[in-house]
């Protein structure tokens, strides 16, 4: 990121030159010249960039504040103008790829981003003769998202920061829908024979938040309103999680109280006590001879700073080393007190617990017949999780299956030769008995209930009949189905 981050340096790749590597947005921004340049005939844009809004008063804001109006002014309009070229850099892009899709040079285009379907509310000048037509009073997206939170998605920055469960969730399941719908009107898969094919949809866990974003409340406890708190703190900098916690900012209050007295107290000490208040800072002497001394090394730093900076090959200026020093002795303790307590805070308040209704367990032999079964259960508007598919493949992943198991309400351990024999799924099995989970044995073709583990956690167990390529009779989805009750859609 140019100006937040020092360049990538790359010496002695050309000769007489040094190459620095910055933000690839710098040269591309919607990062599509590669795949042309590939020949790509359909591309899927989605861009996650902030996009410019509109503003009453670029002169206004904290840098006016902390430079004047002068500075600060001249600052606004600098940035507001590199605003403005980027955005036009935006729009560029975008109309090169249209016109390249209506001219059939593309096969398919998809272009999404954050703002898609908000629009902006047109203003017209004063005494204005042909007003603009009102904005559209629609309170959804086209793709299904409540545009009050969409317009808070849009305000998240999307990178250089943490995300809870809430922000992350709620991001992708608006990308989700958002990219559904476009797919859908634009068929951007056009004369692909398995494009029309049905397929079951993923088991997508961030899913689990489209239920919050779907139900306006204005009862302050309720989930929307939860959702909405989350997500309007999120498009903050910085401070997040004292925003949402009220003891954080009781103490934070607190502190300014005692600065604030020990400040009063401190002048009030000069004030009161002659001894200080009447000891002069310096002599007329003392000032002329600092003065000069700032002086000298000005101009000692004038004409032998490139001299010296080149001699010991440091690239960075005197100011930039002090800073890194300062950093570097006080800086870390307060980023290692952000990172261990505040961000972990802010993450766990901003934590979504997944709670399936069925956890299936099986062997690698009964994978079918497990992705048929996880079909018929999501069908019917069960959530599921399956062990191996919907689980960390890290260090956490034996953590997170048995808190997917303690979540779940039911436990389906599909009993086929390898599950039964197989050490793993007897010790989850075991896992979820402990934990007294309803525990189902769903027992595919081949295997008796005299073959399952005597020593295993009692549970309702239903023979299964298959066709050899795990799909379920009639019969046996009914009966599987029948266990979860009124919990079926």
């Amino acid at each position: 990121m140019p100006g937040l981050f020092e360049a990538l340096i790359l010496e002695r790749l050309f000769p007489d030159r040094t190459v620095r590597l910055v933000h690839g947005g710098v040269q591309d921004d919607q990062g599509v010249t590669t795949l042309l340049e590939q020949d790509c005939i359909v591309l899927l844009v989605s861009d996650a960039s902030g996009q410019m809004a509109s503003a009453r008063d670029v002169s206004g804001g904290i840098a006016t504040k902390v430079l004047g109006d002068t500075l600060g002014s001249i600052l606004n309009v600098l940035l507001r103008t590199k605003d403005i070229l980027m955005a036009r850099v935006r729009e560029s892009e975008y109309l090169d790829l249209d016109a390249r899709r209506r001219s059939s040079l593309l096969r398919g285009l998809m272009f999404v981003h954050l703002t898609k379907d908000l629009g902006v509310p047109p203003v017209d000048w004063v005494r204005c003769d042909d007003p603009s037509r009102p904005p559209s009073t629609d309170l959804w997206t086209g793709y299904g998202v409540l545009k009050e939170v969409q317009r808070l998605l849009a305000d998240i920055r999307t990178d250089l920061d943490s995300f809870t469960d809430v922000e992350a969730y709620a991001l992708m399941t608006s990308g989700y829908r958002m990219t559904e719908a476009d797919l859908e009107v634009t068929r951007i898969i056009e004369g692909v024979p398995e494009a029309g094919v049905s397929r079951s949809k993923p088991n997508w866990r961030f899913l689990t938040i489209e239920s919050w974003m779907k139900a306006p409340s204005t009862d302050p406890k309720a989930p929307f309103q939860l959702l909405l708190t989350q997500l309007k703190i999120a498009g903050s900098v910085a401070f997040k999680v004292w925003r949402l916690r009220v003891g954080l900012q009781v103490f934070a209050a607190v502190l300014a109280l005692v600065a604030l007295g020990l400040v009063s107290f401190g002048v009030w000490t000069v004030l009161t006590t002659p001894e200080v208040r009447d000891q002069p800072l310096a002599t007329f002497g003392q000032l002329v001879k600092g003065f000069l001394q700032i002086l000298l090394m000005l101009l000692a730093a004038l004409v032998l700073g490139k001299t010296v900076m080149a001699v010991v090959q440091y690239r960075k200026t005197l100011t930039r080393a002090l800073v890194h020093l300062g950093m570097a002795i006080f800086g870390f303790l307060i980023a290692r007190l952000h990172l261990h307590f505040f961000d972990r805070l802010y993450l766990r308040l901003g934590s979504i617990t997944y709670r399936p209704t069925a956890f299936l367990c099986y062997a690698h032999g009964d994978e079918p017949f497990a992705g048929r079964l996880d079909e018929e259960l999501r069908g019917s508007g069960l959530i599921t999780a399956v062990d191996g598919r919907d689980t960390l493949f890290n260090p956490k992943r034996e953590k997170e299956i048995q808190a997917l198991i303690e979540n779940s309400s039911t436990f389906v351990f599909i009993a086929g030769p390898g599950s039964i024999a197989s050490t793993v799924c007897r010790a989850l099995l075991t896992a979820a008995g402990s934990r007294a989970n309803r525990i189902l044995y769903v027992l595919t073709a081949g295997v008796t209930p005299a073959d399952l583990p005597t020593q295993r956690p009692p549970g309702r167990v239903i023979t299964v009949i298959t066709n050899g390529v795990g799909t379920l009779d009639a019969d046996s989805k009914r009966a599987i189905l029948a266990e979860f009750g009124e919990m079926v859609v």
